[in-house]
């Protein structure tokens, strides 16, 4: 709901409630007798009370569906993660204008298309996410389409797209006004993780660093153990490309932890493919392999193939490093397919490479040099200047926009503050007055009527009500003034 509009329905509900107010303070008021009139002065203190209660509330941001509503709908989603199950859900909330299940139903078939390895299938479900999101004003909604684009297109190798659609994301988390909102933090470190992973691959590990370190500090406000292992894991991965293998196996063995802790059995394979690399280069070729072994059985088990290929990679690598040349071939027969199959340039690129250094170490010169070329073909798509051009230009965009959206918050509150100030003086002004006005009417009708109405029997209630003839005429009044007969 847009800001205006719940301003709307606040003036209206608190009008409404104010005017009903008034009639029945009217009505009370004329049933009692003048000894209570002190009770009169009650009418402007409350009135101006619940005006006040009123003015306190002020505008904030406001998901269009409740944290309850989205989990009942993940739920409802989630109970059957098929695509047979959630195409038949999208065609029966299509039909019902149900947008919250629609958006839930996106972004659930984009997920299982990208554990698929499908990701240009991914990538425009996420966006029919991303577009009914925009057209309700969801901006949580916004951001995490956002995000999950940014991750199909980092996973493709498509470095300055996943960059632009993360910096996206993360310029609405920063204009967001409602910084508490736990869902909001959570797709913040998200978008931190995307772009910590864009600059890995481009090999900026100390911006990495950087980003991986905010990041963990907001998955440890939020409580997440999963989110805590994905950051040791990323940060344990910068020490040991910086050679500082000690505090790489303190990371890693970290990750492993709370890996464990969120009962993770993707964490816990990617953590066993980090401590395999650590024994590999410390010539631990067997200790390596078994760890490699282990990440390839548990990611077999469901775990998106994206994240299996690696485990194949390393197995390949390994065996070509013992001599096991046999061996090293029926990883890299597995790995090429998958690779070919999902274009990853990224995983395209080491496949190549390994390759390479199959056919060198068979005395095949022609085909390790076509494996050498090629490898560094896929290399250079990743990381060619105009990307690297264009990533640099996003981030100082973002930079920008970001000083620019502060400033701009900073005035638009402190417009909408004089705002609110000056409603609620000239509001208060008009509330005070017409109480006073109403006082004073039930003042002269309570104090005239015992000395002009006594002798023609007139009774104060029907004096009145020549004034305010919509105000009920009650038995109630009788029982506490008397009538007239009965004598004062």
């Amino acid at each position: 709901m847009k800001d205006y509009q719940l301003t709307l329905y606040r003036w209206k509900y608190y009008m409404n409630s104010f005017l009903k107010y008034i009639h029945s303070s009217m009505n009370n008021l004329l049933d009692c007798s003048a000894h209570d009139f002190g009770k009169l002065y009650l009418l402007p203190v409350s009135l101006f009370f619940v005006f006040a209660i009123f003015s306190s509330c002020g505008n904030s941001d406001n998901p269009q569906f409740t944290e309850k509503q989205r989990n009942e709908m993940d739920s409802l989603v989630n109970s059957d993660r098929s695509f047979e199950s959630i195409n038949a859900k999208i065609a029966k909330f299509s039909k019902e204008n149900n947008k919250l299940g629609l958006a839930v139903c996106f972004d659930e078939m984009g997920k299982l298309y990208r554990e698929n390895s499908r990701f240009t299938e991914a990538i425009i479900y996420h966006k029919k996410e991303l577009e009914l999101a925009s057209k309700i004003c969801d901006t949580l909604d916004v951001i995490k389409a956002l995000n999950n684009i940014g991750t199909n297109y980092r996973r493709m190798g498509v470095l300055d797209e996943a960059t632009t659609f993360h910096y996206r994301a993360l310029t609405l988390c920063s204009v967001y006004s409602d910084k508490s909102n736990k869902e909001l933090k959570k797709d913040r470190v998200v978008s931190l993780n995307g772009l910590g992973n864009v600059y890995i691959t481009l090999g900026n590990n100390e911006l990495a660093d950087s980003i991986f370190r905010v990041a963990l500090q907001g998955e440890k406000e939020l409580g997440s153990p999963l989110g805590q292992a994905i950051n040791y894991a990323n940060i344990g991965s910068i020490m040991e490309s910086r050679g500082q293998i000690d505090s790489a196996w303190i990371y890693y063995k970290k990750s492993m932890v709370m890996n464990k802790k969120a009962k993770s059995d993707l964490g816990i394979a990617l953590c066993n493919l980090n401590f395999g690399r650590l024994y590999e280069n410390a010539g631990k070729y067997d200790d390596a392999i078994k760890e490699f072994l282990s990440a390839y059985d548990l990611m077999q088990k469901g775990c998106d193939s994206w994240h299996w290929l690696e485990a194949c990679i390393a197995l390949s690598r390994v065996n070509i490093t013992k001599g096991d040349m046999a061996q090293a071939r029926k990883y890299l027969n597995l790995a090429q397919d998958k690779a070919d199959s999902i274009h990853s340039l990224e995983h395209l690129a080491s496949v190549a490479m390994q390759n390479y250094r199959w056919s060198q170490h068979q005395g095949d010169c022609r085909a390790a040099l076509q494996y050498y070329i090629k490898s560094h073909n896929y290399s250079d798509s990743l990381n060619n200047e105009k990307n690297l051009n264009h990533i640099q230009n996003v981030r100082v965009g973002y930079e920008r926009d970001k000083r620019q959206g502060e400033l701009d918050n900073m005035q638009q509150n402190y417009q909408t503050e004089q705002r609110l100030k000056n409603i609620f003086i000239y509001t208060g002004i008009i509330i005070l007055l017409m109480s006073g006005i109403i006082v004073a009417f039930l003042w002269y009708a309570l104090r005239a009527q015992p000395k002009g109405h006594e002798a023609d029997g007139t009774h104060p209630h029907e004096f009145l009500h020549q004034y305010h003839p919509r105000i009920p005429h009650t038995s109630h009044c009788h029982s506490r003034l008397g009538s007239p007969d009965s004598g004062r």
